[in-house]
């Protein structure tokens, strides 16, 4: 990463560090804002199918499903997600992290299926 990327990346690092202690302290609101900043951030900056923002989805997906009203948008992130790591091209390599959005995509379905009941 060279030049505005560099220090882009470097916001982006600095906002995924304090969303995951907030995360830590239970602070999901927090944790979801930050997380949201750095995936538009990384949506601009580096693109839509980029590994960073594709990770991004996650992390924000996660912190949604941890949230009891938020699992539905926490599902079409991870369904999101799973689509990036299914049909770009510089993705498809990532097995492992394919997986387990699909773990993850599985289990929050599952959830949102049991809260329904």
């Amino acid at each position: 990463l060279l030049g505005l990327g560099r220090l882009h990346m470097e916001e982006i690092e600095i906002q995924m560090r304090t969303a995951l202690e907030y995360l830590q302290d239970g602070n999901f609101s927090l944790a979801e804002e930050l997380y949201a900043m750095s995936l538009e951030k990384s949506q601009i900056v580096f693109g839509e199918g980029n590994s960073i923002t594709v990770s991004l989805l996650g992390h924000l997906a996660r912190t949604c499903l941890a949230q009891d009203n938020q699992s539905d948008l926490g599902i079409s992130l991870l369904q999101k997600q799973l689509y990036h790591y299914e049909n770009e091209p510089t993705l498809q390599s990532l097995l492992a992290e394919r997986s387990t959005c699909l773990i993850e995509l599985e289990m929050a379905l599952r959830n949102a299926e049991r809260i329904e009941e």
